[in-house]
């Protein structure tokens, strides 16, 4: 799969686990693919993946990164969207292991991956896709009811999670993030609004710089 044309198929599992593991390499790749993206030029050499979205929302996983020769931080990812290989379009660049989410795909179409060694430098590494779906209170027509507490005790609560939302109008506090909708009906003129436990549900993800909330 040193080729774009031979790309190997990986085929997400459909829920958050990544059981369907796939060993690849860069070893062995005499030049590069001639395709350029930002993380390298034309002449770096890669291994090359492919899979057709089955969601709005995947997360690609990179574990087992093993660096042969050369430089850790010499393996990169590129993310393509295209159903061709002469006529991708180049979408992101990631860099070395890690859980990556992948958000605002469009089910059914097909994406490709390239994983690379920069710096004349060869990396093994394991590579698995699996799959976020939207939650039930996706969109503001779906919101789910919060019951106000007649206190500061917050006794009435929901468990709630962004992972595998899709970005819904009116504008959010960013604009190409997804989000969750929540209602309430006031019982007097100020409320608190408690958001507590907050944990990311891949392991690279850091919850307090990311997560933000807004009231319509």
């Amino acid at each position: 799969n040193a080729a774009c044309t031979d790309a190997e198929i990986l085929i997400p599992s459909q829920d958050e686990t990544c059981m369907l593991q796939t060993a690849g390499t860069t070893v062995g790749i005499l030049s590069g693919s001639g395709i350029s993206g930002d993380c390298s030029d034309a002449s770096a050499i890669g291994v090359w993946y492919q899979f057709t979205a089955t969601s709005s929302t995947h997360v690609l996983w990179i574990s087992n990164l093993q660096t042969l020769y050369g430089m850790y931080s010499g393996f990169r990812i590129e993310l393509y969207e295209g159903a061709e290989c002469n006529t991708l379009t180049y979408q992101d660049c990631l860099y070395n292991a890690g859980s990556y989410y992948l958000n605002e795909l469009q089910e059914g179409k097909i994406y490709f991956i390239r994983c690379l060694s920069v710096f004349s430098g060869a990396h093994s590494f394991n590579i698995c896709m699996s799959t976020l779906f939207p939650p039930a209170n996706d969109d503001c027509l779906n919101a789910a009811p919060l019951l106000v507490n007649a206190d500061l005790d917050c006794t009435n609560n929901l468990a709630g999670a962004t992972g595998g939302s899709t970005i819904a109008p009116p504008a959010t506090c960013f604009n190409n993030e997804g989000d969750v909708w929540y209602q309430f009906i006031a019982t007097q003129g100020t409320h608190i609004i408690q958001i507590g436990a907050i944990t990311g549900i891949l392991p690279d993800y850091q919850p307090y710089q990311q997560m933000h909330f807004q009231e319509f």
